[in-house]
């Protein structure tokens, strides 16, 4: 046989960026040339409208994507820029940029298809929560919402690749879950998203309330009063929601606190992907 044609040669991250480095700028230089001028204008934008319309009569697949910028002092919030790209073009410019310069999201538009998706978190703050096992809390999540899936699939045959993200912070649990389901019922393996986020909203709202009082956490705390929260954001089923992906941190924050795969397999039986 024919020898093996060598692998692609692998793009190495720059160096960190100095400090006060404006992440547009990292971002123009990372992206594919496509990306930056596509339509000759620039496709990094401080408006989410802008960008949104520069997808208008798309047919190369891209989609909406943000990326943090510093805050002003007088600001608060997480202000962002915006652009549109392909998941190939990200992945181009994503590889080039150091882990501590990556600060991404991924905007989810309500009212395209989507998987199923949980953002789960609990303040570690003072002490909170320190009896919380996050990952069993997760596991029931999960469970919960595949059950509810493969219930409404019926009798036609349903696998759900599951994926958790965990983001390592020492005053704060935090995970992402992503759902992806599939058709087996075919010669194919087909996808089988959710109708939008909307839906996805509704999933969460199932599995809570299926839950109910196991899912319930210490917020905040003040003086000797105590408030609860869900485990389960309801807060993230919103138009065009930011959701951070794999790799990124929030702006400012430790490299360390960056989503990193924790696990991925198939339900049910749980075999890994």
């Amino acid at each position: 046989p024919a020898p093996a044609a060598p692998p692609p040669p692998a793009v190495v991250p720059a160096a960190p960026a100095a400090p006060g480095t404006w992440p547009e700028a990292l971002w123009k230089r990372a992206l594919p040339s496509v990306v930056v001028a596509l339509g000759g204008k620039p496709l990094i934008t401080g408006s989410i409208d802008v960008a949104r319309a520069q997808l208008k009569g798309d047919k190369h697949g891209r989609r909406l994507w943000g990326l943090d910028i510093p805050p002003r002092d007088d600001e608060g919030g997480a202000p962002k820029r915006w652009f549109v790209a392909t998941l190939a073009e990200v992945d181009e410019g994503y590889k080039r940029l150091h882990p501590r310069d990556r600060h991404a999201y991924e905007v989810i538009d309500a009212r395209r298809p989507c998987w199923a998706y949980f953002d789960l978190e609990f303040t570690r703050k003072d002490g909170l929560n320190a009896a919380v096992d996050g990952d069993a809390l997760t596991k029931r999540v999960v469970s919960a919402a595949c059950d509810r899936l493969v219930a409404a699939a019926g009798d036609r045959p349903l696998e759900i690749e599951v994926i958790v993200l965990a983001s390592a912070r020492p005053t704060k649990f935090s995970r992402h879950v992503v759902l992806r389901p599939h058709w087996t019922d075919g010669a194919r393996r087909r996808p089988a998203p959710l109708a939008g986020s909307e839906h996805a909203g509704r999933l969460a709202e199932v599995v809570a309330e299926r839950l109910g009082g196991a899912l319930i956490v210490q917020s905040v705390q003040s003086g000797d009063v105590r408030t609860t929260t869900n485990f389960v954001d309801a807060g993230v089923y919103t138009r065009d929601r930011c959701f951070r992906v794999w790799g990124s941190t929030k702006y400012g924050d430790n490299e360390a606190a960056a989503f990193d795969v924790t696990e991925q397999r198939v339900f049910p039986g749980s075999r890994p992907v």
